[in-house]
């Protein structure tokens, strides 16, 4: 597995604790199995248990418990460690994936913005901007990039996020035996390694299928689940993300006018808590000033 810190994948010595001579490496565990409530009492009471936070860390939890804000007003850390986070929430809190992709190729024009860690996973991330725009050729040759930097990064988490893009590619374009092909290997390796956020977002793909398929009531009952499980993570931007997903589905397909008004006043109320508005008028100006 590769040592570079990224935003999915296991952080080996973030965080140790001693007890009796066993080290127990919290923060990687509960990171990499997507438990962000475990997350963040562990980083709320780290003084209590005498828990030196690495770094990378201070950061994260930050994203992990929406204080979105932070990135935005912060000058505690350099631009070029926040760019990454900036670019993921902008994509986040609002709906346009057309100004979300410009931001992304504006940044991969430029890749010497980021440092090296995030570059694949900008890398990864675009796929999802080129297909709700519906750039089918682009989205085909990035994830075939993306098929390798995965395969070097040796992450369980990364493998999962780009067969998701598959999914959806493969739900987008009618091929609805594929994509619940590869929804059974991801159950699969789920059923090895049980990463919370990462189940919550397969089941709401599941639901997506589901309505494919023009099963309402089951693809209804998949979306609660798989939003119960992103809910219970406390991984607010895999939450905010589930709901952008329903509704993106919804709005494209027209399948479910009760439901999509359902989660369109849930996206409201998440707007209205995380100033959604505030962010998306604030993160372009620093996103493209001069390098």
């Amino acid at each position: 597995m590769s040592g570079e810190r990224t935003l999915l994948q296991f952080q080996p010595d973030a965080c140790t604790v001693s007890r009796g001579g066993e080290t127990i490496r919290l923060l990687e565990l509960y990171h990499g199995m997507g438990m962000g409530a475990a997350l963040q009492t562990l980083s709320a009471h780290r003084d209590v248990l005498g828990i030196e936070l690495d770094p990378f860390y201070a950061v994260y939890i930050r994203f992990v418990w929406g204080d979105f804000a932070w990135f935005v007003e912060t000058s505690s850390i350099p631009f070029e460690e926040k760019l990454f986070y900036l670019l993921h929430i902008f994509s986040m809190v609002q709906k346009n994936p057309r100004e979300s992709l410009q931001l992304f190729e504006r940044v991969r024009s430029e890749p010497d913005r980021l440092p090296p860690r995030w570059r694949d996973e900008l890398e990864i991330n675009v796929i999802g901007l080129y297909l709700e725009t519906g750039q089918w050729d682009k989205a085909e040759r990035q994830m075939a990039k993306a098929e390798g930097i995965v395969a070097r990064l040796d992450s369980d988490s990364f493998t999962l996020i780009l067969r998701y893009k598959q999914i959806l590619y493969a739900l987008l374009r009618d091929r609805l035996a594929e994509a619940e092909q590869l929804i059974r290997r991801s159950e699969e390796q789920l059923s090895r390694i049980p990463m919370q956020r990462e189940l919550g977002s397969l089941t709401l793909l599941k639901g997506m299928c589901m309505y494919r398929r023009a099963e309402q009531q089951q693809a209804r009952q998949l979306v609660e689940e798989g939003m119960e499980v992103l809910r219970a993570s406390r991984f607010v931007p895999h939450f905010i993300y589930g709901v952008r997903l329903v509704l993106f589905f919804l709005d494209t397909f027209g399948w479910d006018a009760e439901w999509q008004h359902k989660y369109s006043t849930l996206w409201e109320e998440l707007a209205a808590e995380y100033r959604f508005d505030y962010l998306a008028r604030s993160i372009p100006a620093l996103v493209q000033r001069p390098f």
